[in-house]
């Protein structure tokens, strides 16, 4: 369990394309039971998939009513925080590994465009090949973009 979560929230090691589509899926899979669970729990009525592309100011606002309704959606949040931290890294990897710029996994936070961007990095190859996924040298000052772009979107998130 620990390697797994390793993999999940560092920057280590490039993803190939099917770890980053099975990985994805799996994220996105207990991210959307705990949301169930949480929404279940905060206002008694179930979660859906087509919920997600409501406005989630909209979805907080009518559905967490009462004395609870600050709690519930702090919980809902700092749920959220680790899986967004695990799609960005995931995500930089695979921009890494296809021999794009980190700087695309801005698009991650961008409704509609993250679609876009996951679904290209799924069938993106690796820039020197798929078999290649052991560790790929990058310039030290390279290092940094990651830790920078996750500042600034947990940064953004937050505020």
């Amino acid at each position: 369990m620990r390697d797994l979560f390793g993999f999940w929230f560092t920057f280590d090691t490039p993803i190939t394309r099917s770890a980053y589509l099975r990985h994805g899926l799996l994220l996105a899979a207990i991210k959307y039971a705990g949301d169930v669970l949480l929404v279940l729990l905060g206002t008694g009525r179930l979660w859906t998939p087509l919920d997600y592309v409501r406005s989630r100011a909209f979805v907080v606002a009518s559905e967490f009513r009462g004395e609870a309704a600050m709690l519930w959606a702090t919980m809902l949040v700092l749920w959220t925080l680790p899986f967004l931290w695990a799609g960005v890294t995931l995500t930089v990897r695979r921009l890494l590994d296809s021999g794009w710029s980190a700087w695309w996994s801005l698009l991650f936070f961008v409704p509609v465009l993250n679609y876009v961007l996951i679904f290209a990095l799924c069938i993106t190859p690796a820039d020197s090949g798929e078999a290649s996924a052991p560790h790929v040298e990058r310039d030290p000052h390279g290092s940094r973009l990651p830790g920078a772009l996750l500042s600034i979107a947990l940064g953004s998130a937050l505020g």
